[in-house]
């Protein structure tokens, strides 16, 4: 009896599971194929009609080729945001190399994806409790520095652009919008934030400035196709589908999946109709989003 019992609850949850899960599912719409025209159809907002969604959209356009931005670097082989890591993106062919932010106690912006520099230094402390003098005598693997913000900016000026995570903590998204200022770089930057407050911020602040949303979940996802102040939605990569892409292209967005470190990954991100994808490996990155490439 107790086992009839226990079939009888695992049913009804399996049951319930799959309900839940078919009435997330069916709230993406099943639209037809996308055809090339369709990018033709829906312009960009002329404030929003910045050089690398142009270029993003031709591409998609001419042969569904996505953008690649350069995860942190050419981080697969370098140590990530070092120069090493950046240089060697850049001599790969990259044209778009992506940073996080992290604060510190005397309110300088430093690029790190950890909060904590224990993994990439060693050393077991958070960057918002130290001083920048504390910061710079950390030392990565490669021996380089913990660099700022507007280290990155001075090294590398125009010539690239810039993927830019911005933390939802209001002291971090002021500092970058002073920085972005001084060193005039509105037009360089794509920047990423989790935060819808203070993505209106950000774009009150840059109204060209290209917005990248980050969706942890489907509801991220609804929430970022309705903010008029978003212009892409990345999700992670499990979400790759040309029912995902359908989705977020009938909101006029672009689609953005991260990170794509394999062919096949990114074969089905080019099938599915995926604009940009992040990568670790920007030489594999390059060759497959090469016209030529088979």
């Amino acid at each position: 009896m107790n086992r009839l019992k226990k079939r009888g609850t695992a049913a009804l949850a399996a049951a319930l599971f799959f309900g839940y899960l078919s009435a997330i599912l069916f709230q993406i719409p099943r639209l037809s194929v996308i055809s090339p025209r369709y990018l033709e159809q829906t312009p960009l907002r002329p404030q929003q009609a910045a050089a690398f969604e142009a270029e993003a959209r031709q591409k998609q356009k001419e042969g569904r080729i996505p953008v690649y931005y350069s995860h942190r670097g050419d981080s697969i082989d370098h140590v990530e945001h070092t120069w090493s890591s950046y240089d060697a993106a850049i001599r790969k062919g990259s044209g778009n190399i992506e940073q996080d932010l992290v604060l510190s106690k005397d309110g300088t912006l430093y690029v790190s994806h950890d909060e904590n520099a224990l993994r990439i230094t060693g050393v077991n402390q958070e960057y918002r409790n130290m001083t920048d003098r504390q910061i710079q005598t950390l030392r990565t693997a490669n021996g380089e520095q913990i660099h700022s913000l507007e280290d990155v900016f001075g090294r590398y000026g125009k010539t690239v652009h810039y993927i830019v995570e911005v933390r939802p903590v209001q002291e971090e998204v002021v500092k970058f919008i002073e920085i972005v200022k001084t060193c005039g770089m509105e037009e360089n930057i794509t920047v990423q934030c989790k935060d819808a407050a203070l993505i209106r911020e950000l774009r009150n602040a840059f109204p060209r400035m290209p917005v990248l949303y980050l969706a942890m979940d489907l509801n991220d996802v609804q929430l970022g196709l309705t903010d008029p102040d978003i212009d892409i939605v990345s999700v992670n990569r499990k979400w790759i589908s040309s029912e995902m892409g359908e989705w977020i292209h009938s909101y006029r967005k672009l689609y953005s999946v991260w990170t794509l470190d394999t062919e096949e990954e990114i074969r089905r991100a080019q099938a599915a109709g995926v604009d940009i994808f992040f990568s670790d490996d920007t030489a594999l990155a390059q060759r497959m989003t090469r016209r030529d490439t088979p």
